[in-house]
């Protein structure tokens, strides 16, 4: 048993039901997840470049919801020479003041800066922000969502689809 009550799922299709029940409810409390068009990457534009050591760190925007741009960094190792380099989402910690800064070793804290450890050992990572941290405050009604958590979702999610 789980901590739900529930067996362990035996069978895949065990699992199957379960994982829609789960889904369901997280979409109760989360709001439904977007239907939009990925077919392409969000659009983007470069706010500031920085050279670092092993790496380029570009403060970006992306429109991950139309007229909506959400903030991000992307580290790029100097080592990159292929198309084809390995990606990695880098999630931020709770902090209202840094936000999306934390991770690329821009609050201070040095033992946050995980994304630009990954750039300096050849990933290309990218960080966006949080709704409703630091300066990033989307309107989350007046673009449909009924969580912060559901924007975010989305956010991290047209992120990896930029990356591809």
């Amino acid at each position: 048993m789980n901590h739900i009550t529930d067996p362990v799922p035996a069978s895949l299709e065990h699992w199957s039901s379960l994982r829609d029940r789960i889904l369901e409810s997280a979409q109760q409390v989360m709001g439904s997840f977007p239907v939009s068009d990925r077919s392409s990457p969000p659009t983007w534009s470069v706010v500031e470049e920085t050279e670092c050591e092993s790496h380029v760190r570009q403060s970006i925007t992306y429109e991950a919801d139309e007229d909506c741009e959400t903030t991000a960094f992307i580290c790029r190792p100097h080592s990159s020479t292929s198309a084809s380099m390995r990606g990695i989402l880098c999630l931020h910690p709770t902090n209202h003041e840094h936000g999306y800064r934390d991770v690329v070793g821009l609050s201070g804290r040095p033992d946050r800066n995980y994304a630009s450890e990954l750039a300096d050992l050849g990933f290309v990572t990218i960080s966006p922000s949080y709704p409703q941290m630091a300066a990033y405050q989307p309107d989350l009604r007046g673009l449909g969502y009924h969580s912060g958590t559901m924007k975010a979702i989305w956010d991290n999610v047209r992120a990896l689809d930029l990356l591809e």
